[in-house]
């Protein structure tokens, strides 16, 4: 069975691609050749809840390539914030569909908000016009970000406006994504006069209220609406939905949605004022924009055949590429390990062996390599040669507070890394100028003077904790960057490290804290 992390999924998963076999899938769907229950909804404590997705689907093209099977699950713990744990956790199980045998288990995190921006950007085919230029966004949240990273390829858009709660977090997501997608991406504070000039507007906020006056809506604008999924909320109004050709995601949505149900409720518009479902449309058996003045909205509540689709996608894509780690389930036991003592460079560490045959044990690994030339964030390769300067095409721009030998490697946990994400930071691996992204060790013991071995070769030894820097702020709520510094919140420090032992290193190798050198 593959495990896969989140870093794994962000590297396997490609909007283009995913955009691709989501169009295809929801054109199938229309056939019946896929099955999509209802969710269910399992309360667990007075604050918890667990939600299952459950979905079946052609695993390919042909029927030779078999069945795919798999489930969403995520739990929501609303008191979690106040226990310092995230309030959403989320895992996919992908099993093979003739046998049931378990294919992988995967991080539902990215998985989830990469599927509904891709999502999004399938309706846009066939529901935005393609001479559509200005997108506008209401957000400036993770969700957001998938929003623009799909979007903006479906059609070619080139500006982007964005309206945010948070001035100050707006303009730090503007100036990001100007950088990523290329684009001039501009915050507005008139969101009135944004809203009339827009050829697509996406919704991706926790808003509960109507975000706009659909009165305002210019002809021929698509509306994308997929950040609230309860009867009783919405983002947009009824005049939107009145005015608009309106096309879901599932059935259930009617229902579900306080977009399309508040307005059934009010008298605004019948059921039938729904066209049609995404897979009707991807289909063909309902036509998306009709006309080039027509005012069009895709409502999204999320659907579990998008995820399965995308499990899929990430599993085959991670087995061509080598990505992830298989873990072997027996039922036999095991004999237990060795350990060897080796010398290099001076440096004595313990390696365990395993018995012939057997897997290695070694707990960490390395989750992403990355470099730059010069500032953050930093770019991900696969592999890289780690010399005493430093790894091979990683460049800094301030040479006396970073690099040298002494501080030649930058490190840092993929476990701090979700934890700051579940507190609502947008860090995600190399953003805080990390060369290396480990998992799997204990991060309270890489401390200064700790030996590290990265795969057979390359040894480290921690020289110090690293002094967060301003220009890492983009990467944290508030910019408040000082999260990580260990003067302030002790063990959440990056660490710095000279090289002992040079060599290659790639993703997914072996990461081990070492004992210290044997006293002769």
């Amino acid at each position: 069975m593959l495990v896969l992390g989140r870093a794994d999924v962000e590297a396997v998963l490609e909007p283009r691609a995913l955009i691709d076999a989501l169009a295809r899938a929801f054109a199938e769907h229309a056939t019946g050749a896929s099955r999509v229950p209802p969710r269910a909804t399992v309360p667990v404590t007075d604050d918890g809840v667990l939600l299952l997705m459950p979905a079946v689907a052609p695993a390919g093209a042909t029927p030779s390539d078999g069945v795919a099977l798999g489930v969403k699950l995520v739990s929501f713990y609303a008191g979690n914030r106040a226990r310092g744990v995230p309030t959403v956790h989320g895992t996919y199980v992908l099993m093979d569909g003739r046998t049931g045998a378990p294919l992988a288990v995967m991080d539902a995190g990215y998985l989830t908000g990469l599927r509904t921006g891709a999502t999004s950007a399938v309706a846009a085919r066939a529901l935005a016009r393609r001479d559509a230029k200005t997108l506008l966004c209401f957000g400036a949240g993770v969700q957001a970000s998938f929003q623009l990273v799909c979007l903006a390829a479906e059609p070619p858009i080139v500006r982007v406006e964005v309206v945010g709660r948070d001035p100050e977090r707006a303009r730090r997501f503007a100036a990001t994504w100007s950088e990523r997608l290329g684009l001039p991406v501009t915050v507005t504070n008139d969101r009135d006069d944004a809203v009339a000039r827009a050829d697509v507007i996406t919704c991706a906020t926790t808003a509960t209220t109507p975000l706009f006056d659909g009165g305002r809506l210019r002809p021929g604008v698509h509306v994308d609406g997929v950040g609230t999924f309860q009867p009783t909320a919405r983002e947009l109004d009824s005049e939107t939905i009145r005015r608009a050709r309106v096309v879901i995601d599932q059935p259930a949505t009617v229902d579900n949605a306080g977009d399309i149900a508040i307005p059934i409720i009010e008298g605004v518009i019948q059921r039938s004022h729904v066209v049609g479902t995404l897979a009707d449309v991807a289909s063909g058996r309902v036509a998306g924009r009709t006309r080039a003045d027509e005012i069009t909205v895709f409502k999204s509540e999320g659907y579990a055949l998008e995820d399965l689709v995308a499990a899929r996608l990430a599993y085959t894509t991670a087995k061509a590429r080598g990505v992830g780690r298989e873990l072997r389930v027996e039922a036999a036991s095991r004999p237990a390990s060795r350990a060897t003592t080796r010398t290099r460079s001076g440096v004595a560490y313990t390696r365990p062996v395993e018995p012939a045959g057997g897997q290695p044990v070694d707990k960490g690994r390395i989750v992403q390599i990355s470099v730059s030339n010069g500032g953050v964030p930093k770019t991900a390769v696969p592999s890289a040669r780690i010399t005493e300067h430093g790894v091979d095409g990683d460049r800094q721009r301030d040479l006396e507070h970073h690099g040298g030998p002494e501080r030649a490697v930058c490190l840092f946990s993929m476990e701090r890394i979700r934890d700051l994400q579940g507190e609502g930071h947008a860090i995600v691996p190399g953003s805080a100028g990390e060369n290396l992204t480990v998992e799997g060790i204990d991060w309270d013991a890489v401390q200064p003077n700790a030996r590290i071995l990265l795969g057979d070769d390359v040894a480290l030894e921690v020289t110090r904790y690293t002094s967060p820097c301003v220009n890492i702020r983009s990467a944290f709520a508030g910019g408040n960057y000082a999260r990580i510094s260990q003067k302030r919140h002790a063990g959440w420090s990056r660490v710095y490290a000279r090289v002992l032992a040079p060599g290659v290193v790639k993703t997914g190798d072996a990461v081990r804290v070492l004992p210290p050198p044997a006293t002769p």
